[in-house]
């Protein structure tokens, strides 16, 4: 069954692409940046005091600033 949110598109489309994200599936550069999120996540798990993260994700179309942040998020 096929659910459509208000914007029109499918929800279950939108689950299967997160299913799809995959860390080996990122660039050289979005790694980095996937590598340094996930040591500031476990080093709040452990406990240690950690500054807040503020990461800014910018360039141009078509560099997969969304499919990285989605793979963050996934």
């Amino acid at each position: 069954m096929n659910k459509t949110s208000a914007s029109g598109i499918g929800q279950e489309n939108a689950d299967n692409e997160t299913l799809c994200m995959d860390y080996q599936t990122l660039n050289k550069k979005q790694k980095i940046v996937f590598k340094r999120i996930e040591s500031h996540y476990n080093d709040i798990l452990i406990g240690h005091q950690a500054k807040l993260l503020r990461i800014i994700v910018i360039g141009t179309a078509g560099i997969r600033k969304t499919y990285l942040i989605k793979t963050i998020k996934g």
